[in-house]
């Protein structure tokens, strides 16, 4: 019997502003992976300077970081979160202060 193809989901990743130095000026960029966590391994891959940047460890967001996905902010973050081909997740800076 054959072997199903395997279906690799795309999706697009939004860089904030402040780290787009970090990802050779990228203001999106293409990364494939089934979950939240998956897509930020193959973002970490392609820019090593991101890694640590907007994740701590393999399922916390590094301080001061967002992540929404289709304009849903993910509160509390979860990075098994599933997601579809054509998905858009956007990494953001929290901006605090009084």
């Amino acid at each position: 019997m054959a072997a199903l193809p395997v279906r690799v989901v795309m999706v697009t990743i939004l860089i904030p502003i402040t780290h787009r130095v970090y990802a050779k000026g990228n203001k999106t960029v293409t990364a494939a992976g089934a979950t939240v966590g998956e897509a930020f391994k193959y973002l970490h891959s392609d820019f090593p300077e991101m890694e640590g940047r907007v994740m701590a460890g393999e399922t916390h967001l590094a301080p001061g970081m967002e992540v929404a996905v289709n304009g849903s902010l993910l509160l509390p973050f979860t990075a098994d979160l599933k997601v579809n081909d054509g998905d858009e997740i956007r990494i953001s800076s929290v901006i605090t202060g009084g």
